[in-house]
């Protein structure tokens, strides 16, 4: 092979190595920036805040003796308490996620709640208010959105102690 030649395919390997390690760097750092944003609170779903195990079980006892309060009077209905939901296990475990009008969960950058999950659909499930009922809808998702263990297939009631799972994520329904 002729010397030029040689010297050219040299100098064409080291650009390529070049380009492939800036890549690199620029996944990472892209990586990184969104590690950020996730611990920050979305402005449009209010502050997120973290709470201890013990708290947490604290706070879920209570939720429970509302929730049978609640089921006591007319069933699913949510007064007007603002309603959370509390992430069980996952990424974040302790995190209360407050429900507003209406928030939804899913890999995509747009979700209320983004979750790092392979089993999670871009946009998985939608948790809203509707009149004065707490409801969850899946939306088509490939995995399924599961409540008190049992897969839903169209809108339904969520009321205060229900538990969601949406891929490998847990979450409790908490005043």
């Amino acid at each position: 092979m002729p010397i030029p030649l040689q010297e050219l395919l040299k100098y064409v390997v080291i650009i390529l190595l070049w380009l492939l390690f800036l890549r690199i760097s620029r996944a990472a750092w892209v990586e990184m920036r969104s590690d950020t944003k996730k611990s920050k609170p979305d402005d449009k779903q209010g502050r997120v805040t973290r709470v201890t195990p013990q708290v947490l079980e604290a706070s879920l006892a209570t939720n429970r003796e509302s929730a049978a309060r609640i089921a006591g009077g007319s069933h699913g209905s949510q007064g007007a308490k603002e309603l959370f939901l509390v992430r069980m296990d996952g990424d974040l475990p302790g995190d209360r996620f407050p429900i507003g009008r209406e928030i939804t969960l899913g890999r995509s950058e747009g979700c209320s709640i983004k979750l790092d999950d392979s089993f999670v659909s871009g946009i998985h499930a939608r948790v809203f208010m509707e009149g004065s009922e707490l409801m969850i809808t899946d939306l088509s998702s490939t995995n399924g959105t599961f409540v008190n263990s049992q897969r839903i297939t169209k809108s339904r009631m969520l009321k205060v102690g229900d538990t969601i799972m949406v891929g490998q994520n847990r979450f409790v329904v908490g005043l």
